[in-house]
């Protein structure tokens, strides 16, 4: 045995040669891989480049000449593609050509089925080539053949429209033919299962023979001219892309004797192979296992996709539900981790869709790897549903002027409620369900009547099952329902608080909606207004039904029933439902006197309805629309940013229309700004008329911005810039008096300045106490519906829980008792209206206090305060020289706010309103006071 460290040499000398080969090893590895990746970016920039040679406006020039049947339903005429199909299917080659992604936009109306583009685009590609002569053979290059991605997969809906369409044979087979002679004259093709589409497409010559006795043989349809493949997901899913969904040549394959001469069909199927296939993804597959699939996998004998064809039109959408947003952003995130390189192109008809995509790619992990979050935003205009109808470009369309009329009132509030609700939960399916019950509220607020009233109008002229049909999903039940869903899940915090606040406002809606809404209280005025009308005008109601109530509430009043109907008869007036309106705009467009029809009203339209009507060459100049305050804000959200779109802007353009549309919205949300009880008549001095200055501002002393207002009475106004105003506008269809700010108003302006006469007409008229019972009585069911949440089993541990949180807040109040008392608002309900007392906190603080505490929204909180609690405590009521700012909202949307008061106030309103009009007076000039006084 040697000594210890003899063979310490030895060692070193093999641990160098250990490592020298590791280096060795690792260095061929990093070689490899370098290979690798040069191999990799090498295809990428080939397959890339594989479609750089098309000719799109060549492939889009045949295909545009290509004649297309539909024999489906009815074995129709011929037609070839019309104008925005053309443009989406130059999107899609542009994809492939370029190699860049776009989400494209078709407004207002769409092709429902975006997987029609695939055999539109083969036909295309295949078409697009030239013609070379080769000594006595004429040919022309080969193309490559493109693999489409689709998601998602909607089982046997997917490729539906595609069944119905026949394909002139002749057109497929006059540029085939050109392929078939490519080899003869000595030029390879593409690929070999190219080569034997092209042989099997040459067998359809046969089909000649079928032209007589089975037409609708002769000719193969869009849907059998490829093959499409499927990854579906749950228990009984098939393997994925195994097989083809259908026969490739099916309905033909006697006709041709596909069967009886060289049948390619087995390689044109085969997923590996099969040149111009549609692999579609469903959204419950496995996405990571779709996207490898060997069908997709170079190293596993198959081939990458060429593009990702994403559909998000109605079919689509509807197939992802209410969570397609996170649906969408889990397969881009796959999809560009596994193709980084892969372009996408999305197809919707909702702008809403189309910002969102963006908005996903852009926070996409994958896309900002790859360096993908770019997207092109294209807008197509179409009029048209199908591939062939009519669909001419929109040029100069006639110009128009909007006015809208909203109304507002407790439905409102609720609609705004119901969307805080929505944002607050974090699950998407029941945020979809609650504003799906938003929109069932929309609906029944826009009735022409009120509940009681529809359902009796209805069972008189439908029947009683017809009625209760067309009212269920009105119903407070069923809007109720997702939010009484949600509560019961057992979810907390805020989300919980906004739940509860949705459901109280929802059943104080449906108080006022089962008498009258605010919408039908505005078309009787309208109904009464247009009986006094001269011109020719148009008033169009949302459906048959809503027509049919109007009609009726517009025979309630005799009188006014009468002079519509004679108005009608005289040719001077149209009453329809939108169904009708596009036939009636036609036949007023081809008459003679198209220029006389000046007005068209609208009543509640859906915005949908609204995008249809804008397209229109020719309308009548003046648009009135009537709806709810939230619609001016979506009008003027919607259109604002869709007229800047370089498809719409321009003179003479929609855009000019939209913009419109937007600015009139616009205006009428902030004339509407009103809350629906605002009504302050405390004990003040009253203006008096000899007055030369009327001070509104409230501050002593100079105050920096404040305004002097000259009257063309004489007097003067000094207020400051933001104060509220009630602007009159005599021009207005039914409601003349805006809401504006002091610092809006403009020289020749008419405003309403009450003198003492008239604020002392109104008290009389408008008790306080009556007007701020409502806010009580809420602010009462807040803290009965807040209270089951607070620990405590009786109500003593629940104050002394609430006590111990104000403590921690610092409020004035320190006794449990006092918590108590505020708590105990199940008793206070039953006291009598006359009793009813505010049991509340004294100071505004600490009432913010308790409701935080309570987890009460605070925007309620402050109506609470301000128009309910303060309202009914004789010590709070201040006195100043200022104008009573009392009257604005029962000037400015007296339909909203009136709703839910009885019928006695109702009618003191509109006296206050009448009277209103002797109190008018002009702006004559505006400046600043420290400018005047300087």
């Amino acid at each position: 045995m040697g000594k210890w460290g003899e063979d310490r040499f030895k060692k070193l000398q093999e641990a160098r040669a250990t490592a020298g080969a590791k280096r060795l090893a690792l260095a061929a590895q990093l070689k490899d891989a370098a290979a690798r990746q040069a191999e990799h970016h090498a295809a990428e920039e080939a397959k890339a480049r594989r479609f750089a040679d098309i000719d799109i406006d060549a492939a889009l020039s045949f295909i545009a000449a290509v004649p297309l049947q539909r024999f489906d339903l009815a074995f129709e005429g011929t037609g070839t593609l019309n104008r925005p199909t053309l443009d989406l299917l130059r999107h899609f080659l542009a994809a492939l050509v370029e190699q860049k992604s776009a989400a494209v936009l078709q407004w207002p109306t769409a092709q429902r089925d975006a997987a029609i583009l695939h055999p539109l685009a083969m036909l295309a590609m295949l078409g697009s080539r030239a013609a070379t002569v080769t000594g006595q053979h004429r040919w022309c290059p080969a193309v490559h053949d493109m693999r489409t991605l689709y998601f998602p997969w909607r089982g046997g809906g997917t490729g539906s429209d595609q069944r119905g369409w026949l394909v002139d044979r002749d057109k497929i087979l006059t540029p085939n033919a050109l392929h078939r002679t490519r080899g003869l004259a000595g030029e390879p093709e593409a690929t070999t299962p190219l080569g034997m589409l092209h042989d099997t497409l040459g067998h359809l010559t046969r089909l000649k023979l079928r032209d007589q006795s089975l037409p609708h043989l002769a000719h193969p349809t869009l849907a059998e001219l490829f093959p499409i493949f499927s990854a579906e997901g749950g228990p009984d899913a098939r393997p994925m892309f195994a097989s083809p969904r259908h026969e490739l040549f099916g309905r033909v394959r006697h006709g041709a004797a596909i069967d009886k001469l060289t049948d390619h069909r087995a390689t044109l199927t085969d997923p590996l192979q099969a040149p111009f296939a549609l692999f579609g993804i469903d959204a419950r597959a496995d996405l990571r296992t779709a996207l490898s699939a060997p069908a997709l996998t170079v190293g596993r004998g198959g081939r990458p996709p060429d593009l990702c064809l994403i559909d998000l039109n109605p079919p689509g959408l509807n197939r992802l539900g209410p969570g397609w947003e996170e649906i969408v952003g889990r397969f881009l995130e796959a999809l560009l981790a596994h193709c980084p390189a892969l372009p996408v192109l999305a197809v919707t008809h909702d702008g809403y869709v189309q910002r969102r995509l963006a908005h996903l790619l852009r926070q996409s992990k994958a896309a900002k790897i790859a360096r993908r979050t770019a997207l092109d935003m294209p807008i197509i205009l179409r009029r048209s549903s199908d591939i062939v109808s009519a669909d001419p470009e929109i040029g100069v369309v006639s110009p128009i002027t909007a006015t809208f009329q909203s109304t507002a009132g407790a439905s409102v509030n609720a609609l705004s409620a119901l969307a805080e609700a929505a944002r607050a939960i974090p699950d998407a399916v029941t945020a979809a369900a609650i504003r799906r019950s938003s929109a069932n509220l929309r609906r029944a607020s826009a009735l022409p009547c009120g509940l009681r009233a529809a359902y009796d109008g209805l069972c008189a002229l439908e029947g009683q099952a017809a009625a209760e049909a067309f009212l269920e999903e009105r119903s407070e039940a069923n809007v109720l329902g997702p939010v009484q869903a949600a509560l019961v899940t057992g979810i907390t915090g805020s989300a919980r608080s906004k739940l509860m606040a949705a459901e109280a406002a929802i059943a104080k809606a449906y108080e006022q909606l089962d008498h009258d809404t605010p919408i039908g209280s505005a078309v009787a005025q309208l109904g009464a207004d247009y009986a006094r009308k001269s011109d020719f005008s148009i008033l169009v109601f949302a459906n048959p039904t809503d027509l049919r109530l109007a009609e009726r509430r517009f025979a309630e009043d005799a009188e006014v029933n009468e002079t519509l109907r004679n108005r009608i008869a005289r040719g001077l007036l149209k009453i329809c439902h939108a169904g009708e309106l596009e036939n009636l705009l036609a036949q007023l467009e081809a008459g003679g006197n198209r220029n006389s029809w000046k007005r068209i009203a609208l009543i509640a339209p859906p915005i949908a309805f609204l995008d249809r009507l804008l397209v229109r060459s020719w309308l009548p100049s003046q648009l009135l629309i009537i709806c709810d305050r939230a619609f001016t804000g979506r009008v003027a959200g919607t259109y604002g940013s869709l007229a800047l779109h370089a498809e719409f802007a321009g003179s003479g353009r929609i855009g000019a229309r939209m913009t419109v549309l937007a600015d009139a919205a616009k205006k009428e949300a902030q004339a509407r700004a009103v809350g629906p009880i605002n009504l302050v008549l405390e004990e003040r001095p009253a203006l008096d008329v000899p007055d030369t200055v009327i001070d509104l501002v409230d501050t002593d002393g100079p105050v920096a911005d404040a305004l002097l207002i000259e009257l063309e009475s004489g007097r003067t106004l000094r207020t400051r810039p933001a104060s509220a105003m009630i602007r009159h506008n005599r021009d207005a269809a039914i409601n003349p008096f805006d809401r504006a700010i002091a610092r809006e108003l403009a020289a020749g302006d008419a405003i309403v300045v009450p003198d003492r006469a008239f604020v002392d007409a109104a008290r009389r008229l408008l008790p306080v106490e009556l007007l701020a019972r409502n806010w009580v009585k809420l602010y009462h069911d807040a803290i009965i519906a807040m209270l089951p949440a607070v620990s405590g089993a009786t109500l003593a541990a629940k104050a002394r829980t609430v006590h111990a949180q104000l403590q921690k807040r610092q409020i004035r109040a320190t006794s449990v008792a006092a918590v108590q008392e505020w708590l105990n608002a199940e008793s206070y309900r039953t006291q009598p209206a006359e009793q009813m007392r505010p049991h509340a906190p004294q100071y505004r603080g600490d009432f913010d206090a308790l409701l935080a505490v309570l987890n009460i929204p605070a925007g309620l909180a402050d109506k609470m305060w301000d128009e309910g609690i303060e309202q009914l405590r004789s010590d709070r009521r201040r006195a100043g020289a200022r104008m009573a700012q009392a009257f604005i909202s029962v000037l400015v949307d007296p339909h909203g706010v009136g709703g839910e008061l009885s019928p006695d106030v109702r009618a003191r309103i509109a006296a206050l309103r009448t009277s209103a009009l002797d109190h008018l007076d002009v702006v004559r000039r505006i400046d600043q006071e420290n400018a005047r006084d300087g």
